[in-house]
């Protein structure tokens, strides 16, 4: 067989192959620019088969380690493309078309041996809109020990056109996606453990943006929009016992329109920071042990963030829509410092904490700003340092149910403002042991006007608490009937009720307290 002429470059150039990926894009610059200009002698008509030359060309560029470089602007079809280590496939702008009726994949590589150092870059792989994958990188047994695809790049490619998946590899080992596009596949990226790492680019229009149980990979400045169904999702894949994704981090990045869900857990010990989520139904599911911090979400029509598992942080989000952060049952999160407004549901939404904290939000014009189900024993947690303004109806709603009962909860340092209905209730349940409330400032609960509706409303009780060094005003009065009512909640025992300031009531009396709780230094009357 005739030598075709590829571009093997210098040791030098190679080296970069071989070595930092860390910046893949800068060293295929240099590699571009440092390489003979050879162009492989193929005829692309765009009808003729072209996966033989394609592959003796890769084949002898493997020997020695080179860059097999197509002609300029043409459209060559091929299918089962068998990749090499060492090799870099430039499509050099033109487009690899799969083949009518292919069997294969356009690029297609099954082996125990590692694959390691196959790049492609600048031009397309396109699918022909048939049901095999584009790029299928897999081994005939994938284990998660044993990784498929490594140190590779994809720069400057657009994959598109399958009704299968774009770009197939159980298990990669830093393979990066640089300034590129996957686009109109059914999925556009799908691995199960491990790293494929995508910066700069673009996944849009599949109906699955990406489906993976990786870890330890990194997503920075990506796009995600506008597939039909799903951004990135875990379900459907996984090796064994993997179903999460695991210590990955997503920053920088862009979730736009992708159906159901932007990104879909569980995301366990991972990092979500500095991104952008808009107009999906739900932004982010099952983040257990995970931060979510300083991005921004718009137009979800249910949650933004749903399900947040035990040890996750919330913190520094910009939350509008309908609906804020939802937590998992029994979840001890933190949501702490974020920026909620102009939310038609509930802001947070706190699903039957054992600890952790609900703190420094800034909750504004919302229906509910934060709503506790306390449907189980529940308790060590705080609320603490909230600012809230213009609820439809109720500011903070705590709700058990049947004999449970709440053990050291803290409802604390709270600014609440202009409520339809309640600032504060704590309902159903029977005892709040060690239940702290104080120092919250309330000025003109129960702006609607709702017949005896009070600022504060506590139906459990309280047994070895405080209520105290509260300030509950009206500004104008006759909204709220009380300022702090506990009719339902029982005599109490051992609870200090002090320090507390009322002014401007509806009522003739400004508290009902627990009858067998200590009263002193409170402004404002208690009724008999």
């Amino acid at each position: 067989m005739a030598q075709l002429p590829i571009s093997t470059g210098s040791p030098e150039a190679k080296a970069d192959l071989d070595t930092n990926f860390g910046n893949a894009q800068d060293n295929f610059t240099e590699i571009y620019n440092r390489t003979e200009q050879a162009v492989l002698p193929i005829v692309c008509d765009g009808t003729t088969d072209n996966t033989i030359e394609l592959n003796g060309a890769i084949a002898e560029a493997a020997i020695i380690g080179g860059v097999v470089r197509l002609p300029p602007g043409v459209l060559c079809r091929a299918s089962g493309i068998l990749p090499k280590s060492n090799v870099t496939l430039d499509l050099n702008g033109s487009t690899i078309k799969n083949i009518n009726a292919a069997s294969t994949a356009v690029i297609h590589y099954n082996s125990d041996v590692e694959l390691t150092n196959f790049n492609i870059i600048n031009g397309v792989l396109d699918g022909n809109n048939l049901a095999q994958n584009i790029i299928n990188i897999t081994q005939p047994t994938p284990a998660p020990s044993e990784k498929t695809w490594s140190y590779s790049t994809l720069f400057n490619v657009k994959i598109q056109n399958s009704t299968a998946i774009g770009i197939y590899c159980p298990i990669p080992g830093r393979v990066r996606l640089i300034a590129s596009t996957v686009q109109y596949n059914d999925i556009g990226i799908a691995f199960d453990r491990e790293h494929l790492d995508i910066y700069n680019s673009s996944i849009e229009y599949n109906r699955i943006g990406a489906r993976t149980t990786g870890n330890h990979f990194a997503w920075v400045h990506a796009v995600f929009a506008h597939n039909t169904e799903k951004g990135v999702t875990t379900v459907g894949a996984g090796l064994g016992t993997y179903t999460d994704i695991y210590e990955a981090a997503i920053i920088g990045s862009t979730f736009l329109g992708n159906g159901t869900i932007d990104l879909e857990g569980p995301l366990l010990a991972c990092r979500v920071s500095e991104c952008r989520f808009s107009d999906t139904d739900t932004h982010i599911s099952q983040p257990n042990g995970t931060v979510v911090n300083g991005n921004r979400f718009a137009g979800s029509t249910v949650y933004a963030v749903d399900g947040v598992g035990a040890r996750s942080i919330i913190s520094d989000n910009y939350f509008s829509g309908v609906g804020g952060v939802r937590s998992a049952s029994g979840a001890n999160a933190a949501i702490n410092d974020n920026f909620f407004y102009s939310l038609t549901g509930t802001a947070i939404y706190w699903d039957k904490p054992v600890r952790g904290s609900v703190s420094g939000n800034n909750i504004a014009t919302t229906n509910v700003a934060i709503y506790v189900n306390a449907a189980v024993a529940s308790g060590g947690w705080v609320i603490d340092g909230n600012k809230i303004y213009n609820t439809t109806t109720k500011a903070i709603d705590i709700v058990g149910t049947g004999t449970h009962d709440l053990n050291d909860i803290q409802i604390i340092n709270n600014s609440i403002s202009t409520t339809g209905l309640e600032a504060l209730v704590i309902s159903g349940g029977v005892n709040a042991f060690g239940a702290i409330i104080g120092n919250n400032k309330i000025v003109d609960a129960n702006i609607s006007n709702t017949a005896t509706i009070s600022a504060v409303v506590i139906g459990k009780n309280i047994i070895a608490g405080t209520i105290s060094g509260n300030i509950i005003r009206n500004s104008t009065a006759g909204h709220a009937h009380y300022a702090i009512d506990t009719t339902g909640a029982g005599t109490g025992a051992d609870t200090l009720f002090a320090n507390n300031v009322a002014r401007g009531m509806g009522a003739a009396y400004s508290y009902v307290k627990p009858a067998s709780a200590t009263a002193a230094n409170n402004i404002g009357t208690i009724a008999p």
